[in-house]
């Protein structure tokens, strides 16, 4: 069967009313206070997971889902979003780990080079977040704004989130209100301050939290963040040098109607870095492409409304617009090899989105089955902007602006039968037109194209301790307006790229493991993604000629006894191009993250080690750069106390790297930071 018939034989399947969803929202219940109904601690891949109707377990989702809670964004004290992610299977930072230059890998597709940032999805609060550009990061954000990230490996997720997802989805989710104010409370107020002794970093965090009027919250934050030059583990400091971000969040929620059905979501967020002779590449690695003065500002709108009445369990709406604009202005770049390109004038560059989504959950139930339908549309407006103001035209010729309009169209529904099998169906069909701006004439024509994209999920519970899972996803990715109308390799003729994909796994979890009410869970996951009519220029203008293989083995556990836990993550991933039989220089190495704790619960103290180990990555093209395995562990601990003087404060104390190694993560261009010692004090009054 083609791709193509695979697809709308999906339609039909839903069309016949077999669908079913898979949109997953994991949350985490933090602590060991927190318990199920049998006593037992909710620990990681036993947290719960709601897929738009029958509540589950993360273990039990047939999709490769990893979430950070904030828990784990306080424990890891970081000072970007990668460093949040990092230690999740399948999913790394890449870059340099600077504010201006971090990207994401997620099961090898990311690489700094070869700006994969289109290949993979950033939502915040559901606002999708793009930007790209030569030695420059994806994302600007500080992560003490947000409570939560999840992340969709591999195609599957492109169904509920665009399609295109080849290598999968980042969902960050900011702080609200609720999570700060306590019962009965109309205001309250909290301050965090944080150190990081080896280059010298500081963080400011201040948060408001209201209520002036019942069911309506509102929160206000606001984060300094500053950062010197770090050293290696030789007391080097290598490319990048040290930053100043300031940046803001609003928030408000209100509920209102009979039972409080219907709700109203407004957001605000803001991040700025505005730095005078900073390395041009904030990627890493080089020092020649000289310093430049740039301001980079970002910004995130979004406003809501959701609409769940008790009474009609075939309405549960929700209608959001957000608007985004990642810019970056460039003056004073110093040119260092006297090269003619326009990358060194004074320049803006610009990614603005509006985004229109609309989305509704019908449930329906029998007496042996639940059934819970999602459908919806989504539409997208987007500007990439570039203007030199060094030239008459404005013409950046590097760095083509246009307009790219799509809409999408997806359904998808979960369809349970005797609590034991879930069968999850699912489509989606996107439409984009794009144009390039005036001054582009690289080539003039218009370019529209239509994506497909289908799947076929399946979980099933074989007892109350081992459950399997495998799923099967096409995904077409849309090209993007660098990519159709770049000055030296335009080609509006390009066709979406292709990617087919296939996992397996099961899951085990088990209670009463070595004492009572203790609790062990781990989930094995194995996929192979065939990605074809990817697009490169190797023949001087860009075509669809490509095609890679990646497959990999993901494993994720957790131990949890209360006075005792472990969390393990490995990822073990292979990628070949098929056209030369090299190695894709965008694997990670293979690793395994073990963690170790304990908690003296009477004096709510936490501690423990983590421990990151890291085989050698020597499979790469002739253009890839080898790296060297490596051991680093970590200590951390906490102290929470629950009444005194310090009641609703913490303390967390961390040492990083703490045998002060030299080490280069493979898809980082800079050594990793040396020894470092980190204290955060924070009190909620």
């Amino acid at each position: 069967m083609t791709t193509k018939s695979f697809a709308w034989a999906f339609a039909g399947m839903l069309a016949a009313g077999t669908a079913a969803a898979q949109d997953t929202d994991v949350l985490r219940a933090d602590g060991p206070e927190v318990l199920l109904t049998d006593g037992s601690p909710v620990i990681l891949l036993d947290r719960l997971v709601v897929t738009a109707g029958e509540p589950k377990v993360a273990a039990d989702t047939p999709q490769a889902v990893s979430v950070v809670d904030q828990e784990d964004f306080d424990s890891q004290q970081p000072s970007t979003i990668g460093d949040v992610l990092n230690d999740l299977p399948g999913v790394k930072a890449i870059g340099s780990g600077q504010p201006l230059g971090e990207s994401f890998n997620i099961r090898g597709w990311g690489n700094f080079a070869s700006s994969d940032e289109y290949r993979m999805i950033v939502n915040v609060d559901g606002a999708a977040k793009y930007y790209e550009q030569y030695r420059m990061g994806s994302l600007f954000t500080d992560p003490d704004l947000y409570k939560r990230a999840e992340v969709l490996r591999g195609p599957a997720s492109s169904t509920l989130h665009g399609s295109g997802a080849l290598a999968g989805v980042i969902n960050l989710e900011t702080k609200d209100p609720a999570d700060f104010l306590r019962p009965g409370e109309t205001f309250t107020f909290r301050e965090k301050l944080e150190g990081h002794q080896n280059q010298d970093g500081f963080l400011t965090s201040s948060i408001a939290a209201a209520e002036p009027i019942e069911n309506l919250q509102l929160l206000g934050a606001f984060t300094y963040r500053r950062s010197s030059a770090y050293k290696d583990g030789a007391g080097n400091e290598p490319p990048g040098g040290g930053f100043e971000t300031p940046s803001a969040l609003v928030k408000g929620n209100y509920a209102f109607g009979a039972g409080k059905a219907q709700k109203l979501r407004a957001s605000y967020q803001y991040w700025v870095s505005d730095e005078k002779g900073q390395q041009f590449d904030q990627t890493g690695g080089s020092t020649g492409f000289g310093y430049v003065d740039r301001k980079v500002v970002d910004k995130t709108a979004i406003i809501g409304y959701s609409y769940a009445p008790t009474n009609n369990r075939l309405v549960d709406a929700d209608i959001s617009i957000s608007y985004t604009d990642s810019a970056n202005e460039q003056r004073n770049a110093t040119n260092p090899s006297g090269s003619g390109s326009d990358i060194y004038d004074d320049v803006n560059y610009s990614y603005e989105t509006w985004q229109l989504n609309v989305e509704n959950t019908a449930e329906l139930s029998g007496e042996n089955f639940e059934n819970f339908l999602i459908f919806g549309v989504d539409a997208n407006y987007h500007t990439r902007t570039g203007e030199n103001l060094e030239d008459s035209d404005g013409k950046v010729t590097i760095q083509p602006g246009g307009v790219a309009r799509s809409v999408g169209f997806y359904i998808q529904n979960e369809w349970i039968y005797d609590e034991r099998l879930t069968l999850i169906p699912g489509i989606r069909v996107d439409y984009q037109l794009a144009r390039p701006d005036d001054y582009v004439t690289a080539t003039r024509d218009k370019s529209t194209n239509t994506a497909i994209s289908p799947k076929l999920a399946a979980h099933y519970k074989l007892n109350q301790n081992y459950s399997v899972f495998g799923s099967v996803a096409y995904t077409e990715r849309l090209p993007v307006i660098d990519e159709l109308y770049d000055n030296s390799d335009a080609n509006a003729d390009l066709k979406p790229e292709e990617a087919m994909n296939y996992e397996l796994g099961f899951a085990m979890s088990f209670d009463d493991v070595l004492e009572d009410k203790d609790k062990a869970v781990a989930k094995v996951t194995t996929f192979l993604t065939d990605a074809r009519k990817l697009i490169d220029d190797d023949y001087g203008i860009n075509d669809n000629i490509d095609r890679a293989k990646i497959m990999g083995v993901e494993v994720e556990g957790a131990y949890d006894a209360g006075w005792l836990f472990g969390r393990l993550a490995y990822s073990f991933i292979r990628g070949e191009d098929v056209n030369t039989n090299e190695s894709l220089n965008s694997i990670p190495a293979d690793e395994l993250v073990l963690t170790v704790g304990g908690r003296l619960q009477q004096h709510n103290l936490e501690y423990g080690w983590r421990g990151v180990f890291a085989r050698h990555q020597y499979k790469t093209s002739n253009f890839g750069d080898p790296t060297a395995g490596y051991v680093v562990h970590d200590l951390f601990a906490s102290w929470k106390p629950d009444d005194g003087w310090f009641q609703d404060g913490e303390v967390r104390f961390g040492i990083e790297n703490v045998t002060d190694k030299v080490y280069r993560e493979h898809l980082y261009n800079n050594n990793s930071a040396g020894r470092t010692f980190k204290l955060t004090v924070a009190k909620q009054f």
